[in-house]
Order: C-alpha cells, then structure tokens, then sequence
C-alpha cells in the first residue's frame, strides 16, 4: 500500500516542477529553492514548447524550479516508484548512484564542467535506484 502512496506523491511532486514551468507558478521557485541551487546554466528552459539549456541568466524563457540533475532525481524516483525489484538484485541499484557520484565529484575538483545532459542522466539513475530501494525496504518492514 505504501508504494502506491509514494508513486502518487511523486507524481505530484513531479507534475508540480511541470506546473511551475507551464503556468509560471513564482511560490514555487521559492519552495524548490530549498533542494536545489537552481543556477540558470546548469537548468533547462521553455523555449516555444521545447525543454532546452537555458541561454542567459537573464532569459525570458520559463525555467523549471529546478536544475537539471535535480530535475532527473524526480523523473527517476518515479519511474523507480512503478517498479518492484527482486532482492537478489537490491544491491545492483546501489550502483546506480556510480554516475552520479563520479560526476559530481570530477566537476566539484574542477576537472570538467558537466552538461545537463550527464547530469540528467545521472539524476535519472540516482532517482530510479533510490525509490525502488526505498520500497524495497518498505516491504521487508511490513513482512516482520
């Protein structure tokens, strides 16, 4: 029962950074602002219905309340929210935060800057594996 709350929570979670982007909900950059630093270069843009990079701090073009790895975390949590992993592969979702444990890090000692694409991605992953092991340990709490 539990995962069906989680999923639904998620959904809304992610249906409302949508929201903010499509209807320019102002309250809502405030309330993301508390998880995520929202620099306009490392977030994407509403550009005539297209989701881009943003241009320019300045740019007139809707940003999402979040960047772009934050963005991915959300995106990956609920999809990992409509799956159920056997326990014999539990620990292979521990991998899943490799990418974005390596591009953080490699970014955050200055040896490269890291594209929204890659941290997209490694959002997804960290998302994914972190909600389907979320559940996972919601189920062996029940079962005792």
């Amino acid at each position: 029962m539990e995962r069906y709350f989680l999923f639904i929570g998620a959904a809304l979670l992610y249906l409302s950074i949508l929201a903010t982007v499509y209807f320019n909900i102002q309250p809502a950059y405030g309330l993301f602002h508390y998880t995520c630093h929202q620099l306009w270069f490392r977030s994407y843009c509403l550009y005539d219905g297209l989701v881009q990079d943003c241009a320019a701090p300045a740019d007139t073009a809707p940003k999402f309340p979040v960047c772009a790895r934050c963005f991915g975390i959300y995106l990956g949590f609920l999809m990992g929210s409509m799956v159920r992993v056997p326990k014999k592969y539990r620990l292979y979702l521990l991998t899943l935060w490799l990418p974005l444990l390596v591009d953080g890090s490699l970014q955050f000692l200055g040896f490269y800057e890291s594209t929204n694409q890659i941290r997209l991605i490694s959002g997804v992953l960290t998302g994914f594996s972190s909600s389907a092991f979320f559940i996972a340990s919601l189920g062996e709490r029940n079962r005792r």
